[in-house]
């Protein structure tokens, strides 16, 4: 699709240099005008999300940090006896009983409150959310991050992902995994491990 909106671009450029050569009869102004002419206008329905690609790429350079205040050492439902993390990806699936369990503990433990949309000044529309993950028995900020997200530029919110950046940007450790961090495995002595 979006090779359809390049070519459509492409086409309405070599029409506009066509046009423009036509009218400018000077043969000395008339070759380098084209060979300015014909990239920028190739370019520019393109160009917001371009020059947006450097903001963006900032902004989730930043999203990548995960400001750790603290944490809550936990044992059972979250990990076995052993220790080993019972929501993990590569464990056995687990039975709906035992998912509804670890959810409700979850959310009797830590609130996830997120806010946003909030819009950043770019060339290309950025949305940011901040997520502000607190203890809900006692209050405290556990940990802050924050996750950018666009729909591109001009020509690439036609479609259904960006062209040259990515749609999301967040943390590595999301998710899941942020979760083990925040929720480390409390052993036998209370110690963690």
């Amino acid at each position: 699709m979006f090779l359809i909106a390049f070519a459509v671009s492409g086409a309405i450029a070599i029409l506009a240099v066509a046009l423009l050569a036509r009218w400018i009869k000077n043969p000395w102004i008339k070759g380098p005008l084209i060979l300015v002419t014909a990239p920028v206008l190739l370019v520019s329905p393109m160009a917001d999300e371009l020059i947006g690609k450097y903001t963006y790429d900032r902004l989730c350079k930043q999203a990548e940090q995960v400001q750790l205040l603290g944490t809550i050492p936990v044992r059972a439902p979250f990990y076995t006896e052993q220790g080993a993390w019972r929501r993990s990806v590569s464990r056995p699936r687990l039975e709906s009983t035992e998912v509804r369990e670890i959810v409700n503990a979850y959310e009797d433990l830590i609130t996830d409150n997120v806010v946003g949309p909030i819009s950043v000044p770019a060339a290309m529309p950025v949305r940011k959310y901040e997520h502000r993950i607190i203890s809900r028995r006692s209050g405290a900020l556990l940990a802050y991050f924050e996750q950018y997200a666009t729909h591109g530029g001009w020509i690439s919110q036609m479609f259904e992902t960006p062209t040259f950046v990515r749609a999301q940007c967040f943390p590595p450790a999301y998710g899941e995994q942020l979760d083990q961090i925040i929720l480390p495995f409390r052993g036998p002595e209370g110690n963690k491990q």
